[in-house]
């Protein structure tokens, strides 16, 4: 049987770029930088497109679909110099902005990743949560909403204490799927960055490289580890029982939705909403080095040129505040890649 269809159409993606940059040296070469806007325009990018219900369960090829515009800038800047004759140091800087635009998109894709003409590749669509029901006034506030929008709940259940209120986006009286809207600027960070600096010292050496984003969020909410309900057989985070709603108990602090046994209607604190969104935003230790070179009088004696001992560690530390193990390895709503793993190096380098 055919499992798939192929498309003989399939060309490649034509990319024009647009830029302005600049390079400079400057007080005798102790400052050095660079600085570029662009203006990228990619057309026939290879995307999955929706399938009519009429090609069955057989597979559709990813077409040449979409027309997307990335606009941005980057900075670079390096500073080296010198104290007295034997402290050499450094410190560079990078940081860039980028933004990108569906141009064109023939079929647009609706779901929690968008791809819609006029917006950002992937922006997150999602529903907007109005408050978690606490106390018997929030129950006041429901029953008012339903005063003026009798219908606001007969589509999902009525929220009850513990329980998330969602917002009628686009105030049609029902609470739909027509009611997600725009949390995010795509599935890429607006801003990226880097710090590196070092020096070296009478045969001592040290370097430090930092990375991290910023203007990036994503929804984190799975069937294994991190959400109120968890399917039968499934376990209950700990972090979120512990800060569960519970009448009588922690109703004014609670950081969840009260857990309840996987059912049709346990959905309604699972659904996608910017209750779930998170900030992937981070800032990390890439890499430490501390070395030292013993000095060439004592290894020409060994018929060695150069002999240096060092230390490494690479992903020292990450500052974020994603709740999951690694932001910047997380894919989309699984979030359950492996992290980046931090690793320390003890070595010699010999040049004979």
């Amino acid at each position: 049987s055919i499992n798939s269809i192929s498309n003989r159409s399939i060309t490649w993606e034509i990319t024009t770029v647009t830029n302005l940059g600049l390079d400079f040296n400057l007080m005798h070469n102790r400052l050095t930088g660079s600085a570029e806007v662009y203006n990228k325009l990619t057309d026939g990018i290879l995307l999955s497109i929706p399938a009519s219900l009429t090609n069955g369960n057989v597979g559709i090829p990813s077409q040449n679909a979409a027309v997307v515009r990335n606009r941005g800038a980057e900075l670079q800047l390096r500073w080296n110099d010198h104290i007295g004759t034997d402290f050499n140091y450094y410190v560079s800087a990078n940081a860039a902005y980028n933004q990108n635009r569906v141009v064109d998109y023939a079929v647009p894709v609706v779901g929690t990743y968008n791809i819609e003409e006029g917006q950002p590749l992937y922006y997150l669509n999602v529903f907007e949560v109005d408050r978690m029901i606490r106390t018997d006034a929030d129950v006041a506030y429901v029953d008012q909403l339903l005063q003026s929008k009798p219908n606001l709940f007969s589509s999902w259940a009525r929220p009850q204490k513990g329980d998330l209120l969602y917002v009628d986006a686009n105030n049609d009286g029902v609470l739909n799927a027509n009611d997600r809207t725009k949390h995010s600027n795509g599935n890429a960070p607006s801003w990226t960055y880097g710090i590196s600096l070092g020096f070296d010292w009478k045969g001592f050496d040290f370097s430090m490289m930092f990375n991290g984003v910023a203007d990036w969020k994503d929804i984190y909410m799975d069937n294994l580890v991190w959400n109120p309900s968890p399917r039968y057989g499934y376990s209950l985070n700990k972090y979120i029982k512990d800060n569960a709603y519970q009448e009588g108990v922690n109703e004014l602090t609670a950081k969840f939705p009260r857990p309840l046994l996987y059912t049709a209607d346990a959905t309604r604190n699972r659904r996608l909403s910017d209750f779930w969104v998170y900030d992937r935003a981070y800032f990390r230790l890439r890499n430490v080095q501390l070395g030292y070179t013993i000095p060439s009088a004592i290894t020409r004696k060994a018929a060695i040129s150069n002999l240096r001992i060092f230390c490494s560690v690479d992903n020292a530390f990450t500052i974020t505040n994603w709740p999951s193990f690694d932001p910047e390895v997380a894919r989309s709503r699984a979030n359950m890649n492996a992290p980046v793993t931090r690793m320390t190096t003890f070595g010699i380098n010999i040049t004979l």
